[in-house]
């Protein structure tokens, strides 16, 4: 399958737009609640990475790598539970502990989504280049969020003034919100790219269409 050039530079756009923001993000609600609302489309992307293999189990993915997703996916689930759990007592006291703890449970989530593949036996091309690219947005969206939270911690750390934060969170909520979008553009675009595989197309067609 070629590389598709419009796809990787949706998610390295996804990834921009939030290293942007690292640059400019406050630790306020506006922009944690703007991470609250990326967490559930970034568990859509793994429900989708779920039905995708479900819909191919028996074809061109073996019935242990499905269940293995499964397991997976149950794993992925728990953890961003967790840190919108986190997430939400941050918004009440945003102190560098808890901010700490976030980055931790992002931390194993992007553990989990690097390791994926290796532990799969996929070999057709076509189911290993979708795969690849659900992952990758994932990926993307996770290391982003990942790169806003030291920078959130130095400005507390630091004692940056009520008005710089209000500032920073507003500029940074809405730079959240444009990744967001570029998220769900990115997957849309993944659905829309078929395969040589007409196994792999039709389980493209039977997902969602949005995120």
């Amino acid at each position: 399958m070629k590389f598709n050039r419009t796809i990787f530079w949706r998610v390295f756009t996804l990834l921009t737009i939030l290293e942007t923001c690292f640059m400019l993000t406050g630790c306020t609600a506006a922009w944690l609640g703007a991470i609250s609302a990326l967490l559930p489309t970034i568990g859509a992307v793994v429900n989708a990475i779920v039905a995708f293999v479900a819909a191919l189990s028996g074809k061109t993915v073996s019935a242990s790598t499905t269940a293995a997703i499964q397991k997976w996916a149950a794993n992925v689930s728990t953890e961003i539970s967790n840190a919108e759990t986190l997430i939400a007592a941050a918004k009440q006291s945003a102190g560098t502990s808890i901010l700490g703890e976030i980055q931790a449970v992002m931390e194993s989530i992007l553990s989990q989504f690097n390791s994926i593949l290796s532990g799969v036996d996929v070999t057709d091309s076509s189911t290993i280049a979708k795969l690849t690219q659900f992952v990758a947005l994932g990926v993307a969206a996770i290391n982003a969020v990942l790169s806003l939270i030291p920078m959130a911690m130095a400005k507390i750390d630091a004692g940056a003034s009520e008005d710089e934060l209000r500032q920073y969170d507003k500029l940074g909520a809405n730079a959240v919100k444009n990744a967001t979008k570029t998220m769900r553009e990115t997957y849309a675009a993944i659905l829309s790219e078929h395969t040589p595989s007409a196994d792999v197309n039709a389980a493209l067609d039977s997902l969602p269409k949005s995120i």
